[in-house]
């Protein structure tokens, strides 16, 4: 009887162990929430999040973006936190705090992590996120052809637009799925009374609006209408930096996909054509240029093509709002080899915060036999994007494949097209 006792003891005594080490290492991360909230800064707690972190009922890459704009909006100094419970079990563990802040006041607030003591989901406060009701609908044009003259801005395509009556620039950003404002400008054009905070903290001073909603009285893109609807805002300023211009805000998928788009960067002319006049454009402007066809597989609102570099064959996107091309950081050490002048550079993470990234430049991409050479690439994590949007790329391509040919992309009819 004694040695089963001492055993059951030891096997006991070993939970506890493994049960106390886990608690400490999930007690690190409300440690960095705390950092973060002081700090108005959200890096302290990155390294402790989960791929599926939640927040506010907002998963991924949203989250994301609320957990940054709720450390810099609320700007409140923690004055204690005490441990007032432990919840475990499935797999999960769950960390009960009363934490004291200078301006709210005591509020209760869980962490939950799962068994890699990773944080998925934090409840600081009553908060609540609201969202749009439904996406924007445009009214589209009546033309068969639309022929849009744009200049760039760095290697991004900038075109005019009538925002409320005043010509306004904005950018062609293909991966952004829905067209959005600068919130940086949007005080000026619309009434306040009809702006709703995307991020509303409930009881908290301060709103969290990094990202927001506004209502349009008429936003016109070259017969492509948005008339007294929703449409989404945020803080663009850091692209202005980067190009050096006024930038109102970007043209999305919303607005182009229902078109097959000519981009010729020579001419400086993009032309959005009704997918069924193609056929008829194509005999009247690419009649003596060669054509190589390529399928195209939609996922989300991107269109993904298939390529080889060297002996790798990914999947990567189109995005006229890649200035380089993007390929996961994962990939980095297969195509090393394939790179010309691999270095460290900086590029602008999610949160607008400089991040150092391997990048080169690709010798060739091949896309069905049609050959791209010296591609400027960097390598970066694209987890956000695969799990925002529920997609698997590899990478993401614009200007770089974009501005070498005449490119066709047909959202309709799924292919892209290339003359030359």
């Amino acid at each position: 009887m004694k040695n089963k006792a001492l055993i059951l003891l030891f096997i006991f005594s070993g939970f506890q162990f493994a049960y106390s080490q886990n608690t400490d290492k999930c007690r690190r991360a409300v440690i960095a929430t705390i950092e973060a909230i002081n700090s108005n800064d959200a890096k302290p707690l990155k390294p402790f999040l989960a791929r599926n972190f939640s927040i506010a009922d907002q998963t991924g890459f949203i989250a994301k973006m609320v957990l940054q704009q709720l450390f810099i909006q609320i700007d409140e100094t923690v004055i204690s936190s005490e441990e007032t419970g432990i919840i475990q079990g499935d797999g999960e563990l769950i960390l009960e705090y009363e934490i004291t802040y200078k301006e709210m006041g005591v509020r209760n607030s869980t962490f939950h992590f799962n068994n890699k003591n990773k944080l998925t989901e934090m409840k600081l406060f009553d908060m609540h996120v609201m969202t749009m009701e439904g996406e924007p609908e445009p009214e589209l044009s009546t033309s068969n052809v639309i022929e849009v003259p744009f200049c760039l801005a760095g290697k991004l395509i900038m075109v005019d637009v009538v925002l409320d009556g005043i010509k306004r620039k904005f950018i062609i950003d293909s991966g952004s799925p829905q067209t959005i404002l600068n919130s940086k400008y949007t005080s000026m054009h619309f009434d306040a009374s009809k702006k709703v905070n995307i991020g509303n903290s409930q009881g908290v001073n301060g709103e969290i609006s990094g990202v927001e909603v506004n209502r349009v009285d008429n936003l016109d893109f070259y017969g492509i209408k948005l008339s007294e609807q929703n449409i989404l805002t945020m803080y663009l300023g850091h692209l202005e930096e980067e190009i050096n211009d006024t930038i109102y805000g970007l043209i999305g998928y919303d607005m182009i996909h229902s078109y097959d788009i000519v981009f010729d960067y020579k001419e400086k002319v993009m032309t959005l054509i009704e997918p069924d006049y193609y056929k008829n454009y194509e005999k009247d402007n690419f009649k003596n240029c060669n054509k190589i066809e390529v399928k195209l597989k939609m996922q989300a609102h991107i269109p993904m093509v298939r390529c080889n570099i060297g002996d790798n064959v990914l999947s990567l996107g189109i995005d006229t709002g890649a200035e380089t091309n993007l390929l996961d950081a994962a990939l980095y050490s297969k195509l090393k080899q394939n790179l010309i002048n691999p270095e460290i550079t900086s590029l602008l993470g999610v949160d607008n915060t400089p991040v150092e990234v391997q990048s080169g430049v690709i010798r060739t991409i091949d896309i069905n036999k049609h050959l791209f050479t010296n591609q400027e690439t960097v390598f970066s994590n694209l987890s956000h994007l695969n799990e925002g949007y529920k997609i698997a790329l590899d990478g993401l391509v614009g200007y770089e494949l974009l501005s070498r040919d005449i490119v066709v992309l047909s959202y309709k009819k799924k292919k892209l097209f290339f003359y030359f």
